[in-house]
Protein backbone atom coordinates (compact mmCIF):
# COMPACT_ATOMS: atom_id res chain seq x y z
CA UNK A 1 0.00 0.00 0.00
CA UNK A 2 3.11 2.75 0.45
CA UNK A 3 4.24 1.59 -2.73
CA UNK A 4 0.74 2.73 -3.96
CA UNK A 5 0.43 6.00 -2.05
CA UNK A 6 4.11 6.97 -3.05
CA UNK A 7 3.18 6.38 -6.33
CA UNK A 8 0.20 8.74 -6.70
CA UNK A 9 2.04 11.05 -4.52
CA UNK A 10 4.76 11.15 -6.94
CA UNK A 11 2.06 11.72 -9.72
CA UNK A 12 0.15 14.27 -8.13
CA UNK A 13 3.41 16.43 -7.19
CA UNK A 14 4.27 16.25 -10.89
CA UNK A 15 1.15 17.67 -11.68
CA UNK A 16 0.71 19.90 -8.94
CA UNK A 17 4.12 20.97 -7.15
CA UNK A 18 4.48 20.25 -3.59
CA UNK A 19 0.64 22.20 -3.01
CA UNK A 20 -0.94 18.68 -3.94
CA UNK A 21 -3.09 17.69 -1.50
CA UNK A 22 -3.68 14.14 0.27
CA UNK A 23 -7.13 14.46 -0.51
CA UNK A 24 -6.03 14.27 -4.55
CA UNK A 25 -3.43 11.05 -3.51
CA UNK A 26 -6.47 9.14 -1.33
CA UNK A 27 -8.92 9.73 -5.12
CA UNK A 28 -6.42 8.49 -6.87
CA UNK A 29 -5.01 5.05 -4.87
CA UNK A 30 -9.20 4.55 -4.26
CA UNK A 31 -8.79 4.84 -0.62
CA UNK A 32 -9.20 7.27 2.44
CA UNK A 33 -7.48 10.49 3.59
CA UNK A 34 -7.30 8.32 7.21
CA UNK A 35 -5.83 5.55 5.78
CA UNK A 36 -2.78 7.50 4.71
CA UNK A 37 -2.43 8.94 7.40
CA UNK A 38 -2.05 5.10 8.75
CA UNK A 39 1.30 4.94 6.87
CA UNK A 40 2.55 8.68 7.18
CA UNK A 41 2.00 10.69 9.75
CA UNK A 42 2.14 14.02 7.73
CA UNK A 43 1.97 15.54 3.68
CA UNK A 44 5.71 16.59 5.01
CA UNK A 45 6.63 13.11 5.73
CA UNK A 46 5.33 11.79 2.27
CA UNK A 47 6.74 14.40 0.82
CA UNK A 48 10.60 13.69 2.30
CA UNK A 49 10.32 9.86 2.06
CA UNK A 50 9.48 10.88 -1.74
CA UNK A 51 12.39 13.26 -2.62
CA UNK A 52 14.81 10.49 -0.24
CA UNK A 53 13.06 7.39 -2.57
CA UNK A 54 14.10 9.92 -5.58
CA UNK A 55 18.19 10.06 -4.53
CA UNK A 56 18.34 6.55 -3.32
CA UNK A 57 17.42 5.98 -7.06
CA UNK A 58 19.61 8.16 -7.81
CA UNK A 59 22.27 6.82 -6.36
CA UNK A 60 21.75 3.22 -7.76
CA UNK A 61 22.00 4.58 -11.06
CA UNK A 62 25.54 6.61 -10.43
CA UNK A 63 26.74 2.98 -9.19
CA UNK A 64 25.74 1.54 -11.90
CA UNK A 65 27.24 3.92 -14.36
CA UNK A 66 30.63 3.90 -12.11
CA UNK A 67 30.30 0.05 -12.22
CA UNK A 68 29.35 -0.46 -16.08
CA UNK A 69 32.40 -2.09 -18.27
CA UNK A 70 30.83 -1.35 -21.67
CA UNK A 71 30.74 2.56 -21.40
CA UNK A 72 34.45 4.80 -21.61
CA UNK A 73 34.73 7.36 -19.33
CA UNK A 74 32.69 10.65 -21.84
CA UNK A 75 29.77 7.92 -21.77
CA UNK A 76 29.86 7.79 -18.17
CA UNK A 77 30.16 11.75 -17.86
CA UNK A 78 27.37 12.63 -19.56
CA UNK A 79 25.38 9.85 -18.04
CA UNK A 80 26.41 11.17 -14.38
CA UNK A 81 25.40 14.51 -16.01
CA UNK A 82 22.03 13.66 -17.17
CA UNK A 83 21.06 11.67 -14.07
CA UNK A 84 17.34 12.17 -13.18
CA UNK A 85 15.08 9.62 -10.60
CA UNK A 86 13.38 7.70 -12.49
CA UNK A 87 11.36 5.65 -10.13
CA UNK A 88 8.49 7.81 -10.41
CA UNK A 89 8.99 9.04 -13.98
CA UNK A 90 10.16 12.24 -15.49
CA UNK A 91 10.21 15.18 -12.77
CA UNK A 92 9.08 18.18 -14.11
CA UNK A 93 11.40 21.20 -13.51
CA UNK A 94 9.43 23.04 -11.89
CA UNK A 95 8.64 20.58 -9.29
CA UNK A 96 12.52 21.19 -8.33
CA UNK A 97 11.42 24.88 -8.19
CA UNK A 98 9.26 24.01 -5.80
CA UNK A 99 10.95 22.32 -3.54
CA UNK A 100 14.41 24.34 -3.98
CA UNK A 101 11.53 27.11 -2.70
CA UNK A 102 9.60 25.89 -0.56
CA UNK A 103 11.17 22.66 1.09
CA UNK A 104 14.95 23.80 2.04
CA UNK A 105 15.86 20.77 4.17
CA UNK A 106 14.52 18.06 1.33
CA UNK A 107 16.61 20.57 -1.23
CA UNK A 108 19.54 20.35 0.78
CA UNK A 109 19.70 16.61 0.48
CA UNK A 110 19.70 17.05 -3.39
CA UNK A 111 22.43 19.76 -3.24
CA UNK A 112 24.43 16.95 -1.13
CA UNK A 113 23.65 14.37 -3.42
Amino acid sequence: MKEKILLAAAHEMNTRGIKFTVDHVATKVGISKKTIYQYYSSKDVLISELVDLALVDMQNQEQEILAATDLDFAEKMKKLLLLAPQKFGKVNDWVQEDIKRYRTSDWEKFEQF
